[in-house]
């Protein structure tokens, strides 16, 4: 069964997995890779966050002439997360490679997610005697 919370529930893990990574940064004096991974993570979030609200309402059957709309918004803010990100690369303020990581920690969490989702269906493997027998050998 497909986890249809999926992207709300990465949302918002990422959102505290990066205040928490930008806290303790900003405590230990990091300031230019605090706010590096601060504008990265936003622009992550952002971005998961508008595909999430606006491809919703593209699928829907009664979307009609709104679907060109939505499509046009979902293209449109391409740019202007590159124009973003070609300034807060630019700037002294912000680190270049946290933004970088701030910007893949939201594909990294929904990526552990799903891998943590597919190791807990595959279940433990029995311990004791039974789990080092083949197939052929508990038929006996």
């Amino acid at each position: 069964m497909a986890d249809d919370r999926l992207p709300e529930r990465s949302l918002r893990s990422a959102f505290w997995l990066l205040a928490v990574l930008v806290l303790v940064l900003s405590i230990r004096g990091w300031m230019d890779v605090a706010l590096g991974l601060a504008a990265g993570g936003a622009i992550g979030l952002s971005s998961l966050w508008s595909i999430c609200l606006l491809a919703r309402s593209l699928a829907r059957p009664a979307a009609g002439r709104v679907g060109w709309v939505v499509a046009l918004v979902l293209l449109g803010k391409l740019p202007i997360y590159g124009v973003a990100l070609y300034y807060i690369t630019q700037s002294p303020l912000f680190h270049p490679l946290a933004v970088v990581a701030g910007v893949a920690a939201v594909p990294a969490v929904i990526a552990l997610r799903v891998i943590g989702n597919q190791l807990c269906r595959r279940g433990c493997a029995p311990a004791g005697e039974g789990a080092c027998r083949s197939d052929r050998d508990r038929s006996n």
